[in-house]
């Protein structure tokens, strides 16, 4: 095992890469490419602050709130 480390920069950067490719691959719906943006946005965000809340990152990633955003997946079962 190595004690390699990245700078928050290079994570951002695979965390996006990775997201690119899995959409790039698949058909997706906008619902599940908004989910996949909303978890690389609160990866890339916690990287900043260890503290912040899914209600932050809805803030910071959407133009809704974040009880609405919620509902957008409520239906899942």
């Amino acid at each position: 095992m190595t004690d390699t480390q990245y700078t928050p920069s290079a994570i951002s950067a695979a965390v996006h890469a990775g997201a690119d490719l899995v959409q790039d691959e698949l058909d997706l719906g906008e619902r599940d490419q908004d989910l996949i943006h909303l978890i690389v946005n609160a990866a890339t965000m916690h990287l900043d602050n260890p503290d912040v809340s899914f209600d932050d990152v809805v803030r910071a990633t959407f133009d809704r709130p974040p009880a609405a955003v919620r509902g957008w997946w409520s239906s899942w079962a």
